[in-house]
């Protein structure tokens, strides 16, 4: 997004942790914010709602039947959003900008996710990305669960796009939305023929390049060119922690409860010691996201999250 002409002149600030809540970013990096920034895009929420326990319980299944139960984790979630405290959360973190947006009359924008799957292509049906399959715990993507992560992105979209517009309308009362300090960006359009399990693909697709979201195993992803995080001992990592934190102690626990996970998962006899940003857009889909925020700049939308999906509350 730096190198984007609208951009230049600008001095970029970086200030992501994957393993960070709303409150931490509201407490830790919003005070870090240049003074003078005047853009500025949020990426949060996931950690809250438990975005990665769901994975570990609906797909990764990491350590066999002592991971979480998928519907259990999904309804939760759910539950989660529409709570007072998710509410406050998103308030507080809003609020926290209002200094920037004083100084330089800077916009915010709230990024949003897009859906993983395509949901009813028969590529992913006996497909499973399960690490511990024992157990019966294969976890295969049916078009029923993919369709069940796919509402439940489509519910975090609509339930911050709810609380920022909130704010906004309370900040100007008299409803002109262009006057909306905040915006939330939906890119989920633009991940459309690039999701998993899309009708071309082989299983998943992930490791093509034409697929936007990476899957995990370094093995199966060689065209992504995505950072690997190396593994924590098992007896160190924290399991309750974030994104990060958690596959980490996930994927180490499993290995440590599995001896010949490493033989039957990376070949060889060597140990499988890194892991991928399970999930994550790949560089394409961060790419995509950049130009919903660029059009977003520099054509403004008088009402921000247009494209989302409305659901049954």
């Amino acid at each position: 997004m730096a190198t984007d002409p609208c951009m230049q002149g600008k001095k970029p600030q970086y200030l992501s942790n994957p393993d960070a809540t709303i409150s931490m970013v509201t407490r830790e990096q919003m005070p870090k914010i240049y003074a003078n920034t005047n853009f500025l895009t949020i990426s949060a929420g996931a950690n809250d709602i438990g975005l990665v326990q769901m994975l570990d319980a609906c797909v990764y299944n990491f350590i066999g039947s002592a991971s979480l139960d998928c519907a259990r984790t999904l309804a939760e979630a759910a539950t989660f959003m529409s709570s007072t405290a998710f509410a406050a959360s998103w308030n507080n973190l809003l609020s926290s900008t209002g200094s920037m947006r004083r100084t330089t009359q800077g916009k915010v924008f709230v990024i949003g996710n897009a859906a993983f799957f395509d949901e009813t292509t028969p590529s992913c049906t006996k497909t499973s990305l399960a690490v511990y399959a024992g157990e019966g715990q294969q976890k295969y993507l049916t078009p029923a669960l993919r369709k069940n992560l796919n509402e439940m992105i489509h519910r975090f979209n609509w339930w911050r796009f709810y609380y920022i517009t909130k704010y906004n309308r309370a900040l100007s009362p008299n409803g002109n939305t262009l006057q909306y300090p905040i915006q939330f960006i939906d890119p989920d359009d633009r991940f459309n023929g690039h999701r998993l399990c899309r009708g071309n693909s082989d299983g998943t697709g992930s490791g093509n390049i034409n697929t936007w979201f990476s899957t995990g195993d370094a093995r199966k992803t060689p065209l992504t060119r995505e950072p690997y995080e190396k593994l924590k001992a098992p007896t160190t990592c924290n399991p309750k922690g974030g994104w990060n934190e958690y596959i980490q102690c996930r994927m180490a626990k499993s290995i440590q409860r599995t001896w010949y996970l490493a033989l039957t998962k990376s070949g060889a006899g060597t140990a499988l010691n890194n892991w991928e940003r399970i999930f994550h857009p790949t560089t394409a889909g961060h790419d995509a996201i950049r130009d919903e925020i660029v059009d977003e700049i520099a054509h403004g939308s008088t009402l921000s999250g247009h494209n989302l999906r409305i659901l049954p509350l």
